[in-house]
């Protein structure tokens, strides 16, 4: 229960940020965006021709992945980035906590000449390492068993954004 207090706090202050960076980004006139991917959030910021930060946030059953996301477009429709995330999972063969990096290349492809409406997919290497924690229950006493796990993967993300000043 209290972990779930302090989550939902956390997402109140990722909403409260995030509405405070929109309102900056339209004073200053800079393109913000916002967005769905699979199966998630993000929140876009323009900061030039070339140069973007996000927001990203993803849920899965009993897992919630945030972080930012920098990305470099060297030529229209097309970018490359990374990306460093939080992981904290409550699944029942993974629990705990961790993080990830990403490489990624991708494209994004807006539906009219004045960018309003995006779609975009990107790929690359993933490092995770998650910390794991598991308590059992034997003959009348709790075990916690700590260990960590990494891996290599190669991951994808697919969604569309909605630009707007």
């Amino acid at each position: 229960m209290k972990r779930m207090k302090w989550l939902i706090l956390f997402l109140v202050g990722i909403l409260v940020f995030l509405s405070c960076l929109i309102q900056a980004a339209e004073l200053k006139g800079k393109r913000v965006a916002i967005g769905l991917n699979f199966p998630g959030l993000q929140i876009k910021w323009r900061l030039g021709p070339k140069v973007s930060w996000e927001g990203k946030a993803q849920f899965g059953e009993k897992t919630l992945v945030v972080g930012p996301r920098f990305y470099y477009s060297p030529k229209p429709f097309w970018y490359w980035g990374i990306e460093i995330d939080y992981i904290y999972s409550r699944g029942v063969i993974a629990r705990g906590k961790g993080g990830a990096l990403e490489f990624f290349v991708g494209s994004e492809y807006f539906f009219h000449r004045q960018p309003t409406f995006s779609l975009f997919a990107d790929l690359g290497p993933v490092y995770i390492l998650l910390r794991d924690t598991l308590t059992t229950y034997e003959h009348g006493s709790y075990y916690i068993t700590a260990f960590t796990v990494s891996s290599l993967d190669i991951v994808a993300n697919l969604g569309i954004n909605w630009y707007f000043r």
